[in-house]
């Protein structure tokens, strides 16, 4: 395939796995205000993160966040 790599079977797998393994067990709630493209998300113990919106959902389950004031 010209101009990228395809992941095999085997590595899919192993991310997956690998994700599985770094996500958080309990839930935290996370404020999120949306400015135009960029999303700000302040976690209830202090963290903070500045995402694209597009991102919001996908690091919300891979964080075990509850997100307030948007919706996946």
């Amino acid at each position: 395939m010209a101009g990228g790599s395809r992941r095999s079977p085997r590595q899919s797998k192993e991310t997956t796995a690998l994700l599985s393994l770094a996500r958080p067990l309990s839930k935290t709630l996370a404020k999120v205000e949306v400015l135009g493209e960029i999303a700000v998300i302040e976690r209830e113990d202090g963290g903070q993160a500045v995402v694209p919106r597009d991102e919001v959902c996908r690091l919300a389950e891979r964080l075990n966040l509850v997100l307030k004031g948007v919706k996946c």
